[in-house]
């Protein structure tokens, strides 16, 4: 199995132990059983708005426009615009956003990229979530 993403492990701790997890567009299921196997309730491919319930973590990665340059995805439709996904979470409270080019180890591909990670504090009860183009691909 892959390596979870050090994104998701650096802000992991956020979550706390024990808390409830969806991974959206978990492809081989890195980050859902990584995350489980420390504790957390953990729900891959689901679109449910409301796992972002009181006091609620999002970690999200996806790609970004300049991808289609060097790798897969290309289509434009997968691929988000600069600044695109702080702005779909705009209700949210964001503790961390990265939009950039990446340079992984040398066993990885070169890519496109953009991180979140946001929380819903419970004062922040009834915000709506912002449906992102890149789910498309889910």
């Amino acid at each position: 199995m892959s390596v979870p993403s050090a994104w998701v492990r650096y802000f992991a701790g956020l979550i706390r132990p024990g808390g409830t997890v969806l991974d959206l567009a978990c492809g081989n299921g890195r980050h859902v059983h990584w995350l489980a196997d420390r504790g957390c309730a953990v729900t891959g491919v689901d679109r449910d708005a409301e796992a972002l319930a009181d006091e609620g973590v999002l970690l999200y990665e996806t790609f970004a426009l300049g991808q289609q340059e060097i790798g897969r995805p290309s289509r434009p439709e997968f691929l988000l615009a600069p600044g695109e996904l702080p702005a779909s979470f705009a209700d949210l409270r964001v503790v961390a956003f990265e939009d950039g080019f990446e340079r992984p180890p040398a066993a990885a591909a070169l890519r496109f990229v953009q991180r979140l990670a946001v929380v819903r504090l419970p004062s922040a009860a009834g915000c709506r979530v912002r449906p992102l183009k890149s789910t498309a691909f889910l």
